[in-house]
């Protein structure tokens, strides 16, 4: 125990002499705020002094979808460019020695941050969302937005060596987030030709509450994301082996 306290201190120290990851504790709150209450300001003042037409409106559940989205990645994504830093100047290697091991290692790295966003994009699902949508629909995605935000930060961690690689991975990463977005805009069986992106089926999903194939969907959905894991993570024990 007294092994994960130390590695926690470490981390926390990590975080608060890198005033970019410090900002980005509190952005998923910012983010949260910007949704509520600046999407809408936007979008009446798009109404009354340019079109008179209802322009954002309509796109509110898109914007729901994202933050839930984003909420529990902003949280990996930190941990992940920890883990990058940590692999780079290898320290990583030093703390897979200790009592907390490999295993201890990702889950304080990974799991727990994750589960930290979920907490947090719980909060944000309760308080913040544009629309009234059943709050299990929301439950369901959130999950698997967390499980999403855990993949993106290990891709990032496997193929990375330096902060410079990972943030440009973190932004490929972040543009293939977007296919959540894809079910909105593509209505016909084109879609599922991304179907094979887990971010896709938080769109998929969210937008198909109450349809005859939700279910479905939400099996589909888990599986896709819950394979990319497995191949990630083997890709990422194969890599800690070789350090």
């Amino acid at each position: 125990m007294k092994s994960y306290v130390s590695t926690a201190k470490f981390t926390i120290k990590q975080i608060l002499k890198d005033y970019m990851l410090l900002i980005m504790i509190f952005a998923p709150l910012l983010i949260s705020f910007t949704f509520k209450f600046g999407i809408p300001y936007v979008g009446q003042v798009l109404y009354s002094h340019i079109s008179n037409q209802i322009i954002l409106e309509p796109y509110y559940i898109i914007f729901d979808n994202l933050l839930i989205f984003l909420i529990p990645l902003l949280y990996c994504w930190i941990m992940a460019m920890i883990m990058v830093e940590e692999k780079d100047d290898k320290i990583s290697s030093y703390i897979y020695v200790t009592p907390v091991g490999k295993k201890g290692y990702f889950f304080i790295r990974l799991v727990l941050p994750g589960f930290i966003g979920f907490l947090i994009g719980l909060f944000s699902v309760c308080f913040f969302l544009l629309v009234d949508t059943p709050i299990i629909n929301s439950l369901i995605v959130l999950f698997l937005a967390t499980l999403c935000a855990v993949l993106i930060s290990l891709i990032t961690v496997t193929k990375s060596n330096n902060k410079v690689e990972a943030m440009a991975i973190a932004k490929f990463m972040g543009s293939v987030g977007m296919a959540l977005a894809i079910p909105y805009f593509i209505n016909n069986n084109v879609q599922y030709l991304f179907s094979f992106l887990p971010t896709f089926w938080l769109g998929k999903i969210y937008q198909s509450y109450g349809h005859n194939l939700y279910y479905l969907y939400i099996m589909i959905g888990y599986s896709v994301t819950i394979c990319w894991l497995i191949i990630i993570y083997k890709s990422y024990k194969k890599s800690v082996s070789e350090q």
